[in-house]
């Protein structure tokens, strides 16, 4: 995956940021982190290891200052934690990838780490050469300590004699790494497979091969074979030219087979119970949802046509289909799934009948040429980054009816010019429009807050109309709008975030005399006149 977001460089370690440094690096530690949200699959990495949680690391060849962070991924109990490593010494690898396990910096106060300036200072005197202390040598090689301390964090220690006076490092946060349910990891000669309830899912082939004839086996090590996972194809080196599923598998995580490029035809056992075939592509009959089409199974067609009576379009169903560039959905179909129609380059117009009622997480997502879209007023439900990377919509109406618009739903939607968002949304997620080439924004009068990201980098943006009833305007909310001149804030607004008016040269704010919005322009230094309410 490439990077192309904005991006600042620290060459020297040793001398310290400057304000509009530290400004700039912010900037791009939040560009990077939606970059990883945006493109990074943790539900099916989550699901092929069976957690909760997933951690990764993250290599970005510059020179800056390596860090780590975590996101909720929407579960009471899931997150997805991150360490961003870039051009830097095995010190400073091995101190941010320790975080992943547990381990907390100690180098700096936080307190929902568990670490106060008591503890800051403490360690100073006891244990100056820990690795979550200080990782900068001059030869860069891991010489720190790893000290009973940050033992602790890791979880190979339970107790310290620490713990009596800093109580709270006990219950600082886990790391990503933490066992899901009872579902572990299983491998025989072939394959590795989860168990539930003495029924094998299959996860990974253990073999390689190429051009193959692959057929799902009835039975792992006695168990009988009955689910096969979203990532069990997604070696590049497993990549079969045909597929046989058998009839004791009754349960297909999100499409499989959109890794398997040689994928030519998918055959299913006449007797299953869940799976059939309808002229080469997959469906559940049961749930009756299209799991699975393949250009390949389909001879290289670029339309295809989803057959009546189809009441779903599963996750991912037609993932990456290149050469796909229409679609025909009818009236029967309520859902379409997450990231449905992802990285579908060729898909250049979709038409959604008024049955469909939901859009999934990153349905269109990556669909470049897609320049007409149609939404019905039955669409209540528009997933996170639904329609994020498509560079070639220019103009979109919601439906009326809609409640929210999610986050990064346009996200570098670079030619979309004009968005239509009716009265009945109340909420508009972070970094819905960054990086579109908006020329205006009516912002529906239910709106009480503008979120982080939500027009950064909107250089065209010349007007944008914020309601009365808006109390808060987040994080870089506005950051590098170059061609907006004037914008009104409320006089309800209470907080403005960091950077929300950065990199806006031009703008001057309109603001009620004696407001918050006064004393935020005149503390910032931002040109301000009196709106005369």
């Amino acid at each position: 995956m490439r990077f192309e977001g904005p991006f600042h460089e620290k060459p020297n370690h040793d001398n310290p940021l400057t304000e509009e440094e530290r400004r700039e690096e912010d900037m791009t530690y939040q560009a990077l982190e939606r970059f990883v949200e945006e493109n990074v699959p943790y539900r099916a990495l989550a699901e092929k290891y069976q957690t909760d949680s997933i951690a990764y690391v993250v290599h970005v060849n510059k020179r800056a200052r390596s860090y780590a962070f975590s996101y909720n991924v929407g579960s009471s109990s899931g997150f997805a934690e991150v360490a961003v490593v870039f051009n830097d010494t095995p010190a400073l690898y091995a101190h941010e990838i320790l975080h992943l396990f547990g381990a907390v910096d100690f180098y700096r106060a936080e307190e929902k780490d568990g670490v106060s300036a008591e503890v800051v200072a403490y360690v100073k005197q006891h244990f100056p050469k820990d690795i979550m202390v200080v990782n900068y040598g001059k030869d860069g090689k891991i010489t720190n300590e790893l000290t009973r301390l940050t033992a602790l964090g890791l979880g190979w220690l339970d107790d310290v004699p620490e713990l009596e006076q800093f109580p709270k490092l006990k219950s600082s946060i886990p790391g990503a790494y933490t066992t899901r349910n009872e579902e572990l990891r299983y491998q025989s000669d072939e394959y590795v497979y989860t168990l539930k309830d003495g029924e094998a899912t299959l996860i990974e082939y253990l073999i390689r091969f190429e051009n193959e004839a692959v057929v799902i086996p009835d039975t792992v090590d006695g168990y009988p074979v009955t689910g096969i996972g979203e990532l069990v194809f997604i070696d590049y080196q497993v990549n079969p030219a045909s597929i046989a599923i058998p009839a004791g598998v009754t349960y297909i995580e999100s499409n499989p087979f959109s890794y398997c490029d040689s994928l030519a035809h998918i055959e299913v056992a006449l007797n299953n119970p869940v799976y059939a075939l309808i002229d080469g592509v997959l469906f559940n009959k049961i749930q009756k949802t299209l799991v699975a089409y393949n250009p390949a199974m389909q001879s290289g067609a670029r339309s295809y046509a989803i057959p009546q009576g189809v009441e779903g379009i599963g996750n991912e169903a037609f993932r990456n289909c290149k050469g796909l560039s229409d679609i025909t959905i009818p009236d029967s179909v309520a859902l379409i799934g997450d990231g449905a129609f992802y990285g579908c380059a060729d898909l250049n117009s979709v038409t959604f009948p008024n049955s469909v009622t939901s859009i999934g997480s990153g349905a269109f997502s990556h669909c470049t040429s897609l320049a007409n879209v149609t939404i019905p007023d039955s669409i209540t439900s528009l997933g996170n980054s639904a329609f994020s990377y498509c560079g070639g919509l220019t103009a979109v109406t919601l439906p009326e009816g809609l409640s929210s618009v999610g986050d990064n739903l346009f996200y570098s939607c670079g030619s979309l010019t004009n968005v239509r968002i009716p009265e009945s949304v109340t909420s508009i997620g972070k970094g819905a429009f960054e990086y579109c080439a908006l020329t205006s924004m009516t912002i529906p009068n239910g709106v009480t807050s503008i979120a982080p990201s939500i027009f950064a980098y909107c250089s065209g943006l010349l007007s944008c109309s914020i309601p009365e009833g808006v109390t808060g305007i987040g994080m870089a909310a506005f950051y590098g709008c170059t061609g907006l001149t004037s914008l009104t804030i409320p006089a309800g607004v209470q907080e403005v975030e960091e950077r929300a008016f950065m990199k806006c040269p031009n703008l001057a704010l309109s603001v009620t005399k004696g407001s918050y919005g006064e004393k935020y322009a005149r503390d910032n230094g931002i040109p301000y006149v009196y709106t005369g309410k």
